[in-house]
This record gives C-alpha cells, sequence and structure tokens, in this order.
C-alpha cells in the first residue's frame, strides 16, 4: 500500500477564508480540510463534507478562543477546486486543505478520531501536549491536526511528531493562528496518540488544540487469502488447487501466487506456483509445487502479489500427506469380509492408546487389509498393534483373531 499527497492549498482572513487547490481535486481521492479561528465559540460546518471533530481552547484570556474543526469526504466527479468551510462568527480565519491518493481499495468514512485542548494561557516554546490515543490496524491513513496561537512574528512554530510527515502547514501572520496537517502511513497495527511540539516564536504561545483521525478502506487494501482448498490441507503434486480470498485482481497480469516456507515475505525459500485460472476471488494453480524445505505436517506460507505489486499477508497452511495408512497381510485371508479392527499407537497393548477402529472392513486379494490412519496423528514408520477379528459384536466358538504388529507408511512425500 502506498499513500502520497497528491497536492494541498492554504487560506486566511480576518472574517472568513477559502483555499483553493491548483487542480481539481481526483474523483474518488480522500479530501481532509483543517479550519481554525479566534474569538468566541462558534460552530463550524461544510455542506457535503463529514465533520470528523471542533476542538475549542479558551486559554484564559475571556472570549478570546482557539477553534479546530477537521472535515473530510471522497472526491466526487466535477469535485470543486475551493475548500470553504464556514463558522457560525470568529475572526482570523485559517483553512488548509490536502488531497491524498492511495494505490490499493477506495477511500472509507473516517473510522475512528480523538481531539483535545490543552487550555492553557501561555504556551512554552517546546512544549508537548497530548491529544489523546486511538488504536490503528493495518493499512490505514493516520493524521494529525494541531492549530495554536503564533506569539511570535509569525511562521516560526512547527508542528512535528517523529514518524509523520507534514503535509501542510499555514502560518498567519503576528499574534493570528498556525494550523497544520500531518499524516503516517500505517503499516501495522498499533496505538498512536500526538503529541504537539513547538518550538520558535518568542514564547507567547497559546491554545494549543490537536486531534488524531483514522481513514481505511472498503474492502481490503490489496489482495487477501481466506482459504486454501476449503481445508487448508495440500498435498505436493495436487492439481487444480483454489486459493480463495478477495481484491486478488479480475486478471493475473504480472501477479504471482508463491509459497514459502517463512512466515515473512522474501526471508525464506519460496516457489513460484503455475497458474490455471485467475480472477478477483479465486486462483487456481495447475500443481502445487513446496520448497524443498517444507515436509509433510510442516506449515507452509502463502502469498499472493496483485498486478500493482501489493503483496497479501501470510497465509498459512499444511502440507498434507497423499495417504497415511497401516496394513497387514492375513495368510489365506483373502477377500474376507465383516472384519472388526482396533489399532494401538505402540506395540504394548497394556499401555499405548488406541487411534482408531473400525468394523466391517474387507481384505484384498493378496488378504491384506489396510486400514487409513490420516486424521490420526500418526506419522510415517511409527509402530502400530493392529487387532483383528471376524466378529463385529461378539466372540464364538467358530471366530478367529490375530494380533499384528507393522509400522505407519506416509505417501506424497
Amino acid at each position: 500500500m502506498t499513500i502520497s499527497v497528491t497536492q494541498s492549498a492554504v487560506g486566511n482572513y480576518a472574517f472568513g477564508a477559502s483555499a483553493t487547490f491548483t487542480n481539481p481535486p481526483t474523483e474518488g481521492n480522500l479530501l481532509i480540510a483543517a479550519t481554525s479561528h479566534r474569538d468566541a465559540q462558534n460552530t463550524a460546518s461544510y455542506a457535503g463534507w463529514d465533520l470528523i471533530f471542533q476542538e475549542d481552547s479558551l486559554p484564559g484570556d475571556g472570549t478570546f478562543r482557539r477553534a479546530l474543526a477537521v472535515f473530510a469526504k471522497i472526491a466526487e466527479a466535477g469535485e470543486s477546486s475551493t475548500v470553504n468551510p464556514t463558522w457560525t462568527g470568529g475572526i482570523s480565519y485559517t483553512v488548509i486543505a490536502v488531497e491524498l491518493e492511495t494505490d490499493v481499495g477506495a477511500w472509507d468514512a473516517v473510522t475512528s478520531a480523538v481531539s483535545a485542548s490543552s487550555n492553557n494561557g501561555a504556551v512554552s516554546n517546546g512544549e508537548t501536549t497530548p491529544t489523546g490515543t486511538t488504536a490503528v490496524t493495518a493499512n490505514q491513513l493516520v493524521a494529525l491536526f494541531g492549530v495554536w496561537k503564533d506569539g511570535g512574528s509569525g511562521g516560526g512554530l512547527t508542528h512535528s511528531v517523529p514518524g509523520y510527515a507534514l503535509a501542510v502547514q499555514y502560518p498567519t501572520g503576528a499574534f493570528e493562528l498556525d494550523t497544520s496537517i500531518l499524516w503516517d502511513e500505517v503499516a501495522d497495527s498499533a496505538a498512536r496518540s500526538e503529541t504537539i511540539n513547538i518550538s520558535g516564536g518568542n514564547g507567547n504561545n497559546s491554545g494549543l488544540t490537536g486531534g488524531i483521525a483514522v481513514f481505511g478502506f472498503t474492502g481490503a487494501a490489496g489482495p487477501v487469502i481466506t482459504d486454501i482448498d476449503g481445508d487448508n490441507q495440500v498435498i505436493q503434486g495436487q492439481t487444480n488447487v483454489a486459493h480463495n480470498g478477495t481484491d486478488f485482481g479480475v486478471t493475473q497480469g504480472t501477479g504471482t501466487l508463491i509459497y514459502s516456507d517463512n512466515a515473512v515475505f522474501g526471508a525464506g525459500t519460496e516457489v513460484t506456483q503455475t497458474i490455471s485460472t485467475w480472477n478477483d476471488t479465486q486462483i487456481v494453480s495447475a500443481s502445487a509445487v513446496f520448497p524443498g524445505t517444507v515436509g509433510i505436517g510442516d506449515t507452509c506460507y502463502a502469498y499472493v502479489t496483485d498486478d500493482g505489486g501489493t503483496t497479501s499477508d501470510a497465509f498459512a497452511f499444511t502440507r498434507a500427506a497423499s495417504s497415511v495408512t497401516a496394513t497387514v497381510r492375513i495368510a489365506g485371508g483373502a477377500n474376507l469380509t465383516g472384519l472388526a479392527y482396533t489399532v494401538f499407537d505402540g506395540y504394548d497393548m497394556g499401555t499405548s492408546p488406541i487411534l482408531k477402529q473400525g468394523n466391517d472392513e474387507t481384505t484384498d486379494a493378496d488378504g491384506d487389509l489396510t486400514i487409513d490412519l490420516v486424521g490420526t496423528g500418526a506419522s510415517n514408520g511409527d509402530p502400530v498393534t493392529i487387532v483383528v477379528s471376524d466378529y463385529t459384536t461378539s466372540p464364538s466358538a467358530a471366530s478367529s483373531g490375530a494380533v499384528c504388529y507393522t509400522g505407519v507408511t506416509v505417501a506424497g512425500a
């Protein structure tokens, strides 16, 4: 996932403000506007935009409040280049706006937001004011907003947070308001918090106000694997293996399906699979090929990289055996029917647990009784004891049985 700033705009005026982008915004891009003012408490509004939050600060000097309101929307076809939120009153307005684009998914409404104010009468250079913490999941945008009164000559204050890029900041002049938007492309799940760390000016600064907004996407940001062949069990050489999920892409293009022995993409031994069919929700591989480091019963990791170069998270599945069996041969027992058996996990029936029991089994023409042990946890070469009898309810004088010792055979290596 890549997020980038397409363009930004700023504006201020004593009794109202607007900001105008250089170019009309692109349909589907995310638009964010932050507006601030001084004076008594007022209310911000902007038709067609969503109000994310409004935060007021009363530094202690009567009616001279600092206010910050943040709006957002998804750009529509024919979107105006002018950004013009309004307040019910106030002076010394500022408006700053930014357009952001992403290479995957589609922007969604804001998913969470917090805001706070220092409510103090004076702010020293370099003061840090916390504005709350909000949880963030992977592949989202975190935007930070700040406004403060610049008590110096104007333009001397900065809003900086480690790890965040400055999208736009507007210094308005001496004793007026500075406003900023910072942003970060979040690639992992974590809680994020903001502090406003101002520096510069002459120290006569006041009214720190800030907030955080988290923006997500409609649908997954890139390909997501949800299951492989229904049971997440794949055999070496298995044909027509279905990999199900979302946002693979309508066509394959340069997309790839990769099996790896590592949960970190690019860090292990990887094998690119040959594709039979590819659509947005299912990829079918021609024949499963595992890395040589992944044995039967081991965990393997599948990755899908779409035509745009975005790679899915690792999807864990198991390399399965084509068969897990134990076979015993009964002398003179060709084509016997109605056999009952008990398989013990070991050679000591007194202490070994039972792996499996069954009835109505049949030997083949050679007198072999083959028992399917898939799902029992048996591994290749494990010793087992098999008790076989020709009765299914209770023994009689004519009943016969045998105790056999053998090992488990796992095929599909």
